[in-house]
Parts: structure tokens; C-alpha cells; sequence
């Protein structure tokens, strides 16, 4: 296998585009392009720059033999995606529900301190709808919690897999917001 269909297998099975990888190696899409095609070589810099992209020896980049990556190992990452989803979906819809009976089930809710003269302070508590009372009423903190590490887990994971998506977005779109105050 060539190095530019090596080159060309990693960045597919990552979901990046030509473009994506020429701006983490801030080089043209024309020149991943050649590299692709065979035409060319990047230069040892760009060369550890991939390996450490894409988690692979340079070894493997540059010989003629099979190692570190292989189709397991792409089937791996198209699984970490899909249980990131999964993850944050089980932990939005639990705590959805759980907010969802708490707008449904009124509980005991501290409205205010009073005090009549001589007397101690007492806590005066009417029925009203609280999420976080809702949880405290019937003792919901450790599912609270178990959903909220579910959902937190699943987003930080999807995110790491897409940060430079991201992070693209993000520039771009303060770039729009940007153009937009200039007009």
C-alpha cells in the first residue's frame, strides 16, 4: 500500500476532509491532494504531524508493511461516536424526565423565614413545583447524577472526536458575527 492511500484510508476514517487536514498541517488542499495521488511526499515535519493525527507510526506511513492501523481499529473509531451519542441521549432524556415529574408532582418548598416576637425562627414551606426539591423529596440525587455523567461523558467525547469541527464553526461563525457589526 502506498503512502498516499494509506494518507487517503486514515483521513476518510476519521471523517476529514482534504481541506480539514491541509489546515491542520497548515498546507494547501492541493498539496494533500498530491500526496493523495502519489504525485508527492510531504516533508518529515508533516510526515510526524500525520503520524500524530492519525495515531500511527511513521513506520507504518512510510514502509511498504501493515502495523499499528488496521480495520479494527477504524471499526474501534466508528463505535466511539455512536456510544458518545448513545450516552448523551440516555443522560438529556432521564434528566428530561425526571423534570418532567417535577412540573407534574408539587413538593414542600421553602417560600420564607419568619419570626414572631419572642419566638424562634421557623422555615414557612409551601407546595410548589422545584426540580431540585423534586430530587431532594424523593431521594433522586444518585440517578440525577448517574444521567448527568451520562450526558457530560457523551458530549465531552463527541466533542473531542470533532473539536477542530468545531472549532472551525466557531471562527467562522464569530468571522459572520464580525462582518455583520462592521455593516
Amino acid at each position: 500500500m502506498t503512502f498516499g492511500t494509506k494518507l487517503q484510508t486514515l483521513r476518510k476514517s476519521k471523517n476529514m476532509s482534504q481541506e480539514d487536514l491541509a489546515n491542520r498541517l497548515n498546507v494547501s488542499r492541493q498539496a494533500i491532494s498530491k500526496w493523495e495521488t502519489d504525485q508527492s511526499l510531504p516533508d518529515i515535519i508533516n510526515i510526524i504531524a500525520i503520524s500524530e493525527i492519525f495515531s500511527v507510526s511513521t513506520d507504518y506511513l512510510l514502509l511498504d508493511k501493515e502495523s499499528s492501523f488496521s480495520k479494527e481499529k477504524a471499526s474501534k473509531e466508528k463505535v466511539v461516536p455512536i456510544v458518545a451519542i448513545i450516552s448523551a441521549l440516555i443522560g438529556f432524556c432521564g434528566n428530561f424526565i425526571i423534570y418532567i415529574f417535577s412540573r407534574f408532582i408539587k413538593v414542600y418548598v421553602p417560600v420564607a423565614r419568619v419570626s414572631q416576637e419572642g419566638e424562634d425562627w421557623r422555615i414557612v414551606k409551601s407546595l410548589k413545583h422545584s426540580f431540585f426539591y423534586f430530587i431532594s423529596e424523593f431521594d433522586l440525587w444518585l440517578l440525577f447524577l448517574f444521567f448527568t455523567t451520562l450526558l457530560i461523558l457523551g458530549i465531552s467525547f463527541f466533542v473531542k472526536r470533532h473539536r477542530h469541527q468545531i472549532k472551525t464553526f466557531i471562527l467562522k461563525a464569530i468571522s459572520g458575527l464580525k462582518s455583520l457589526k462592521k455593516h
